[in-house]
């Protein structure tokens, strides 16, 4: 490798192949030294740029790799979750009462509402209410449309 200029104010220096110059990533502690041709592979070479597929989304990490990921890379879909814009709900739902406050069937209802006293609001026919504070016999109502709840006796 031919001799590298580097100007250090007025004063140019010469260094070689296999001259040493400190480098450091960027807030480390951890000294190194490398040589102009290490450095001038680096350079050329451009960054090391991962070959790995992007890692599905999980906890959130800083990561350990020394490899950079390019700008157009895709995480993979993660099927476990149901998309916020809707889907399909293949499986339970399970949840609290605080956690579960509204549940639509389809684009029109009817839908299934969790609250405390007797339903007063309009709900397509067929809507469910489960009655939070309720007895026997008022705990859940049916909506036979405009207004009108009918509570299920034995629940």
């Amino acid at each position: 490798m031919a001799s590298t200029k580097i100007s250090a104010g007025a004063d140019p220096v010469t260094l070689v192949a296999s001259d040493k110059i400190p480098v450091a990533r960027n807030a480390s502690t951890t000294a190194y030294a490398a040589t102009m041709t290490e450095l001038a592979v680096w350079t050329n070479s451009g960054l090391p740029y991962s070959a790995v597929a992007a890692l599905a989304p999980g906890i959130a990490s800083a990561g350990t790799l020394a490899t950079v990921s390019r700008g157009d890379h895709v995480h993979p879909f993660d099927g476990t979750r149901l998309s916020t814009g809707g889907g399909t709900l293949t499986g339970g739902l399970i949840g609290t009462t605080a956690q579960f406050t509204s549940y639509i069937v389809g684009a029109s209802g009817p839908t299934w509402t969790a609250g405390t006293g007797v339903p007063a609001t309009t709900q397509p026919r067929g809507s469910l209410f489960s009655r939070t504070d309720g007895a026997v016999g008022s705990t859940l109502y049916v909506s036979q449309g405009g207004g009108t709840w009918n509570p299920i006796a034995a629940v």
